[in-house]
């Protein structure tokens, strides 16, 4: 979801097709909530500020597993783009806590599973 969407949609709340009572308690639902969000908010130019700090960080761990791909030996670029977008996903993984095993050994020895 875009950063502006959430800020755009409590500003002007889509009352559409709403009509008495049920509009009028959208329209109160958003102000709201807009009011509450409205101390957090942070400036345009953080924001970009913020966007363009997460893409160089992107490019510069992108850069980095191409780097380990060739140190691997690895020198078509079709295999060294499947091998970044791996690592990128499992970096992903690790940084959302949602990763199923990554980087933890077994406890127990892989044969015993066959």
């Amino acid at each position: 979801m875009a950063p502006g969407y959430l800020w755009r949609h409590l500003k002007r709340p889509g009352v559409c097709g709403r009509i008495g009572d049920e509009k009028a308690a959208w329209r109160n639902l958003h102000r709201i909530e807009h009011d509450r969000l409205l101390p957090t908010r942070i400036t345009r130019a953080e924001r970009r500020r913020e966007a363009n700090k997460a893409k160089t960080q992107k490019k510069l761990r992108a850069s980095k597993f191409e780097l380990r791909a060739r140190n691997m030996g690895i020198t078509e670029k079709s295999l060294i783009a499947q091998k970044v977008a791996i690592w990128e996903g499992t970096y992903a993984a690790e940084q959302s806590r949602d990763s199923i095993g990554v980087g933890i050994p077994y406890s127990i020895p892989f044969w015993s599973l066959l």
